[in-house]
């Protein structure tokens, strides 16, 4: 099924199988506070591949600035308009999912279908690499069509070195290596070798809500496109070190600052630390089915923190 939007400025809501409604009931999935609106005036949906418009309300429901009147068919830019609200439509095409495989030493490829797949040879790794120590990586795939790369031990990407407890997005045909054993990392699309970088594309939030708890804190992430909100719940330390950063949205915090905010009046802390913090919170947005590359960096050669979103993003901190 194609992907589609209804869209009023920088504000998108993504049509889900079963459509929306549009109307003044609080029930809609779009309300409008127009009293010539019906409780349900409109219905945007699917037949089949194609969306649709459904005219309810006594008074018009306008395509394109036509009276509508029952079922009209929908295309890409065709703006919606009911009493008290306005809307553009924007259909766009669903990129492939890749399927990921791993190219093991033997030449034998083994799917990473799951979510989650731990390398190494040990007992209790789902992918035996003979040559590797147990549950040497830890492969994660957040939902993106990403692929990403949780390092247990020092290792190589390719020609570059990942420190252990490191997070990194990999694009298709990465070499992985512990010591002189290397696996190789493809993503097929109907079989073929994908060309595009597609764990490299930005996935940035347009909605972050912070608020501390009583055990550290917990964070909301909202992304254009998915009607789905993220949770992740944050221990102590890594709850001050994302407020830290989220009161500055975008901008790059120096690691001094936030030593003194997360560690105040522990002179014995330093970059280590927050490389190790920084670290275990990527892992807690990877748990909660987010991609962390682009989201939560090391910036100026680990000098610094930044958390990046959208342009345009709104950000609240409680």
């Amino acid at each position: 099924m194609p992907k589609a939007w209804l869209r009023a400025g920088v504000v998108g809501l993504s049509v889900p199988p079963e459509g929306l409604w549009i109307g003044r009931s609080a029930d809609c999935d779009l309300v409008v506070a127009d009293h010539r609106a019906s409780q349900l005036h409109a219905h945007v949906g699917w037949r089949g591949e194609h969306l649709v418009l459904l005219a309810l309300g006594r008074n018009p429901t306008r395509r394109n600035a036509l009276p509508t009147e029952g079922m009209a068919a929908l295309a890409a830019g065709d703006r919606i308009e009911v009493p008290g609200g306005a809307w553009t439509v924007d259909l766009s095409p669903t990129p492939p999912t890749p399927t990921w495989v791993a190219v093991l030493p033997s030449g034998d490829r083994v799917g990473l279908g799951r979510r989650e797949l731990s390398l190494g040879s040990g007992p209790e790794d789902d992918v035996g690499i003979p040559g590797w120590p147990a549950a040497a990586v830890r492969l994660h795939r957040p939902g993106s069509g990403a692929l990403l790369v949780e390092a247990r031990l020092p290792l190589w990407l390719g020609e570059r070195a990942c420190e252990a407890g490191g997070i990194e997005s990999v694009p298709p045909g990465t070499r992985l290596r512990v010591g002189t054993v290397e696996v190789t990392l493809l993503a097929l699309d109907d079989g073929r070798a994908a060309t595009t970088l597609l764990a490299q594309e930005g996935h940035l939030p347009t909605r972050v809500t912070f608020a501390f708890t009583p055990t550290g804190g917990q964070l909301a992430l909202s992304f254009a496109g998915d009607p789905r909100t993220a949770m992740v719940e944050l221990p102590e330390l890594r709850a001050r070190l994302l407020a830290v950063l989220l009161r500055t949205p975008g901008a790059e915090v120096e690691d001094e600052d936030l030593l003194t905010a997360v560690w105040p009046g522990s002179a014995d802390r330093g970059r280590l630390d927050l490389n190790q913090l920084v670290h275990r919170a990527r892992k807690d947005l990877v748990a909660a089915g987010v991609d962390p590359t682009e989201i939560l960096i090391r910036v100026r050669r680990g000098g610094a923190a930044c958390f990046r979103m959208a342009t345009g993003a709104t950000v609240t901190v409680s």
